[in-house]
């Protein structure tokens, strides 16, 4: 969960989960669930990307969620204009940008490339300086990021996204299913809105994929990217929504998980400083629970761990790291 374009970090998760996982199945071969924010913030997006990629090609089962930082670079490369890039950049995506930049013919030179760095790190409470710069090299930019979209890694990236995907009784979603997102834009009666989700997610990015120019995209795939005062979509919800969630909403929220056969919600996004399992709503017959596995593992936030996964055993253990490197079980 949450890379952040931090090489080690996902060298150190798949290795360890990798090897803990063949001590408990020999003979299987495991399947790789990444919970999105795989870039920016950190400076190794593009051996990141090199590796997901290799991943995606080889006969490994792959798994590929989509996390908010994916889809402020998926507007800014498709729909590039001051306020996309903007809002991708200031969030960390300059350094993602910088990176990528070695794939695409780089039209900014050393120089202009310091004053890009220089303005997003002052633009996040006021954008007039990244506004200038914008305005002196903005058809540099667009120029380049028309470039990546069209680039076969990129492309590759976007179009293995998932929004969320069942295993069991585990869900996996980058940041959670609230229950406003769910009952304002899922038919939570069917025993597969997850999955209507998911198709209808797929199907907005692959329309942008075939035709970027035509209009409609940005609007159909805002509702699963963007936060708001009222509604958070899947992507940004945080654990501070389900801490202060009403009791009324838990236990709708667990009717509509329930219909879909899911006890476990497993996701990242919101920063713990180890793996924890909240239980949302109990009774008794079930209990519903959110799992949050984003543990700052990136060099970007120099937290106590370097490495973070949940390896699932499919006979019903799951097991993740504590802050001395070894699994436990959860």
């Amino acid at each position: 969960a949450d890379l952040h374009a931090s090489y080690s970090a996902f060298y150190n998760s798949l290795g360890k989960g990798s090897e803990f996982f063949s001590r408990l199945n020999p003979v299987q071969k495991p399947e790789l669930i990444l919970l999105g924010d795989l870039f920016d913030r950190g400076r190794s997006a593009r051996e990141v990307l090199e590796n997901v990629v290799r991943l995606l090609d080889s006969n490994h089962k792959v798994t590929l969620l989509a996390g908010n930082h994916e889809m402020l670079m998926f507007n800014a490369v498709y729909n590039p204009s001051f306020d996309s890039i903007y809002g991708w950049v200031v969030n960390g995506g300059y350094e993602t940008f910088r990176s990528l930049a070695a794939l695409v013919d780089d039209q900014l030179d050393e120089k202009q490339w310091s004053e890009f760095e220089t303005a997003c790190g002052v633009s996040a409470g006021n954008g007039v300086l990244l506004y200038n710069f914008y305005l002196s090299v903005a058809e540099s930019l667009k120029t380049m990021l028309s470039e990546l979209g069209e680039h076969s890694m990129i492309k590759q990236l976007f179009r293995s996204l998932n929004l969320t995907t069942q295993r069991g009784s585990d869900l996996y979603v980058h940041a959670g299913f609230s229950w406003d997102f769910v009952s304002n834009n899922a038919d939570f009666g069917s025993n597969n809105w997850s999955v209507e989700l998911n198709n209808e997610f797929r199907s907005v990015i692959e329309d942008c994929l075939a035709d970027p120019v035509v209009s409609g995209w940005e609007i159909n795939l805002k509702k699963f990217v963007s936060a708001t005062k009222d509604m958070m979509g899947p992507l940004w919800v945080h654990k501070s929504y389900f801490d202060k969630m009403p009791i009324v909403y838990r236990r709708l929220l667990k009717g509509a998980m329930n219909r879909i056969s899911v006890r476990r919600m497993v996701v990242g996004h919101s920063v713990v400083s180890a793996p924890e399992l909240d239980v949302l709503q109990s009774d008794s017959h079930s209990k519903f629970e959110i799992l949050y596995l984003d543990c700052g593992i990136s060099e970007a936030f120099r937290y106590n761990m370097n490495a973070q996964c949940l390896v699932v055993d499919g006979q019903g253990g799951s097991f993740v790291l504590n802050k001395d490197g070894d699994f436990v079980q959860i």
